[in-house]
């Protein structure tokens, strides 16, 4: 059965390097926004356009409205900390 994995955590949290872990572990492929967006996130963050910091308060204000989905979705869910 295939697997989707996703990666949700803060900034320089380790979801790349889990990204790759898991992607070698399983014969996989990352698609990441760091791939496809880094230059032009680069060039924000250099602009000062765009800096890169969340606060706990900030992430917990974002992530309060995520959930762990049901048994009755038929997920297998894993979860990963450092």
């Amino acid at each position: 059965m295939p697997t989707l994995h996703l990666l949700c955590g803060k900034i320089a949290s380790g979801k790349s390097t889990l990204a790759k872990t898991l992607a070698a572990e399983h014969a996989a492929i990352v698609l990441s926004e760091d791939h496809c967006c880094r230059a032009r996130l680069h060039e924000r963050n250099v602009r000062g356009e765009h800096d890169f910091a969340a606060t706990d308060a900030e992430f917990d204000l974002l992530t309060r409205h995520f959930c762990v989905p049901s048994e009755e979705e038929g997920l297998v869910i894993k979860v990963h900390r450092p």
